[in-house]
């Protein structure tokens, strides 16, 4: 991630950020829908679950090798980049030839680093529940049928799949058109991201039951547009305050994340220890709480510049 982060500073202007951060983390739900459809064909076949780890390994190879060939740190030193492509973006981008030292200091004190630090941190909170126990909600809560788990579980990844990309490009299309500048751009979609899945994970928690589970299939498709909203939002906005150092800006993120990836399922576990009553609805207006808290705190302190 921090690598991606670095890339994006030095390769994409500002107006086009959104659209690669939308297209590249879109990955995640591509990867993450496929693998699980290959995984479960090559265990029921001859070659069995070792094939799995072959295949990926492989995969990871030769992504290597591409990667190797086709990147450079900047379009200047790439030999697949025409001259003309190269002025333009070196004009757009304004990026210093020379990585200077870190300057720890200024990031400690920097609000804004700290308003995206705790987006990505409720980003993080609220996909890991997500993944890790959407399926035991549905089974245990509403009584679906594992026969139909599946496709309600797929839903907010689904959408986000096209979500994230589209958002993104309306996004960018506003900051070239005049209509947004950056700082309003990023506040306004983090907004809608923020109010979006609290909403959502409110409805969530109180409105469906097991007569009518279509319900939660609405809330989920709500969800995962408005959790695409955090790529034009914060994420856009990481990428964008300093771009000479957008890779150590990103594992400072990072750390925030593995951290909510952390806290989420222990959340979780806690209100199963103590035997808490409608721990579904705990959890959902929490997490909806938290994203709600660091959409305030990006509103006040964001910036996209």
């Amino acid at each position: 991630m921090p690598s991606i982060g670095s890339m994006a500073g030095s390769w994409f202007p500002p107006a086009e950020r959104s659209t690669m951060a939308g297209i590249f983390t879109s990955g995640n739900q591509v990867g993450a829908s496929a693998s699980s459809v290959i995984s479960a064909a090559l265990c029921s076949s001859p070659w069995k679950w070792p094939s799995i780890f072959y295949l990926f390994g492989s995969l990871g190879i030769v992504w290597s090798v591409g990667w190797f060939v086709l990147s450079s740190n900047s379009p200047a030193t790439n030999r697949f980049t025409s001259q003309n492509e190269v002025v333009f973006l070196e004009a757009q981008i304004h990026r210093k030839s020379k990585v200077e030292s870190v300057p720890w200091r200024s990031m400690v004190s920097c609000k804004p680093l700290y308003a995206c630090l705790c987006c990505q941190f409720a980003y993080n909170f609220s996909a890991t529940l997500m993944q890790a126990f959407l399926p035991t909600y549905f089974r245990d809560e509403l009584m679906v049928p594992l026969s139909v788990n599946g496709v309600y579980t797929t839903i907010p990844f689904a959408v986000q799949i096209v979500m994230k990309s589209g958002s993104s490009i309306v996004a960018d299309w506003l900051k070239r058109k005049g209509i947004l500048e950056q700082t309003q751009c990023a506040k306004t979609f983090q907004t809608m991201c923020a109010v979006g899945i609290a909403a959502s994970l409110f409805s969530l928690a109180f409105l469906p039951s097991c007569e009518r589970p279509w319900i939660a299939a609405v809330c989920l498709a709500c969800y995962g547009i408005s959790y695409s909203f955090g790529i034009p939002g914060f994420f856009t906005a990481l990428m964008s305050i300093a771009p000479q150092y957008s890779g150590t800006l990103t594992s400072l993120t990072m750390t925030a994340a593995t951290l909510a990836n952390i806290g989420s399922p222990l959340a979780m576990f806690m209100f199963m220890l103590l035997k808490t009553r409608h721990v579904w609805q705990w959890i959902f207006v929490i997490t909806g709480s938290l994203n709600l808290i660091a959409g305030g705190i990006f509103l006040v302190y964001g910036d996209g510049e």
